[in-house]
């Protein structure tokens, strides 16, 4: 997923039955649950692409 457009990754990340989420972007964070859920991918954003993913 790194170095997708955002799009790109949400589309690819539906494709692998995962949800995403937004959790920084151009370096503002954004409030987020602690909750973990192995089905959920977390990007960081930098200029629209994607720059770092966590899973859960």
């Amino acid at each position: 997923m790194i170095g997708l457009s955002e799009p790109e990754a949400a589309h690819r990340a539906g494709l692998m039955g995962l949800s995403y989420r937004v959790v920084k972007r151009d370096g503002v964070s954004y409030p987020v649950t602690m909750d973990y859920n192995e089905s959920r991918l977390s990007f960081t954003i930098s200029r629209g692409r994607v720059i770092a993913v966590t899973r859960g």
